[in-house]
C-alpha cells in the first residue's frame, strides 16, 4: 500500500482520533468522539485516519488482524503516512455492513494500543477499553459469531456501547444473533451462547 502524506492542522492529533480523507488541499478534521465518527463512516468510506501514539501502528493493526481471524471474516488494510502517529486504515466490508459494527471498529482500533503482540495479551487489551468492559457480554457473544444485529426498537444512531453497556444477557441474545443462525455448544458458558 502506498504511504499516504496528510496534510496537519498546527495542532497534533491526541491518540484515538478519526478523520475521512479530507478534500483535496485540506488539513484532516480530527474527530475526537467515536459516535459523532461514525455519522461520518459509512458503508460508502473507503477508509480513514486513525491517529495513536507514535509506532502503535503495529501493534492496532495485529489487533485487528486477530480479531478478524477469530471472526473468520475478510481482513481490513493499515497503510503508513508521513507521519508516524497517524495510520490509513480500509476496514473491510464486513465492518461497513452495518452502524453498530462501525461503531465497534472504533472501540477495537483504541483498544488495540494496548495489545502486544509479543505476549498476546489479546484479552486484557480488549477490556482495557472502558466502553468494551462496560458491554463485555455483547463483545463476547460478538466474537463467537454472533455478528448480526438485530433489534426491536430501531438504534441505528446509537454507537455499541450505548446499545449494551445497560442490557441483560437476554438482551444481548436477543440483539445478536449468528448469520447462520446456529449457535455454538459452549458448554459452561452460561444462558449467553443459548
Amino acid at each position: 500500500m502506498q504511504i499516504r502524506i496528510v496534510k496537519e492542522n498546527l495542532k497534533r492529533p491526541n491518540p484515538g482520533q478519526f478523520a475521512v480523507e479530507p478534500p483535496l488541499g485540506r488539513a484532516l478534521d480530527w474527530i475526537a468522539c467515536r459516535d459523532r465518527f461514525t455519522c461520518y463512516f459509512t458503508e460508502d468510506t473507503e477508509g480513514f485516519y486513525f491517529s495513536h501514539l507514535p509506532k502503535d501502528s503495529e501493534k492496532i493493526s495485529a489487533f485487528i488482524f486477530k480479531t478478524e481471524v477469530v471472526l473468520t471474516v475478510p481482513h481490513s488494510e493499515f497503510g503508513d503516512t508521513n507521519r508516524d502517529y497517524i495510520t490509513w486504515i480500509t476496514p473491510s466490508s464486513f465492518w461497513k455492513e452495518n452502524f453498530i459494527r462501525r461503531s465497534l471498529l472504533t472501540l477495537l482500533l483504541r483498544a488495540g494500543a494496548a495489545y502486544d503482540p509479543k505476549t498476546d495479551n489479546y484479552e486484557l487489551a480488549l477490556y482495557s477499553n472502558k466502553w468494551l468492559q462496560e458491554s463485555k457480554s455483547a463483545v463476547m457473544r460478538f466474537l463467537f459469531g454472533f455478528t448480526e444485529f438485530t433489534s426491536a426498537s430501531p438504534t441505528w444512531n446509537m454507537g455499541w456501547w450505548a446499545t449494551f453497556h445497560d442490557r441483560s444477557i437476554e438482551e444481548v441474545r436477543r440483539s445478536l444473533i449468528s448469520q447462520k443462525n446456529s449457535e455454538p455448544s459452549l458448554i459452561g458458558q452460561g444462558s449467553l451462547w443459548r
